[in-house]
């Protein structure tokens, strides 16, 4: 008489979890609509040239800007600090993302202002 020795086959190791790959720098947010800075009729005259504004803006995981700040630089006026600021608060934005999530961000918006 033949025996047979069942054996029972090696226990399965259970399922490893995927490693999510490390993503070191969200992508970043990319403006989609600038409506441009208005300039107050009351410097259209004292504007000899074109005006480099910078506003910082906070950039929310919907890509609408939440706050903003203008950056004060060198002469620039305190109604053309307003003004760009209030056309930052207008723009809107691709939000930056983390893998495939979007993520609240901060970024500096320059505007070129003519006269």
């Amino acid at each position: 008489m033949i025996q047979l020795n069942a054996v029972a086959p090696p226990a399965a190791a259970p399922p490893q979890k995927e490693r999510s790959k490390p993503v070191s720098e969200p992508t970043p947010a990319v403006l989609i609509f600038d409506p441009g800075v208005t300039v107050p009729s009351e410097l259209k005259q004292l504007i000899g040239g074109p005006v480099t504004v910078r506003v910082r803006v906070t950039v929310n995981a919907a890509g609408r800007v939440t706050r903003a700040e203008a950056v004060r630089d060198g002469n620039v006026h305190a109604l053309m600090l307003s003004a760009a600021t209030k056309a930052a608060l207008r723009c809107r934005f691709r939000p930056a993302r983390l893998g495939d999530i979007p993520v609240p961000t901060e970024v500096t918006i320059r505007f070129l202002v003519s006269p």
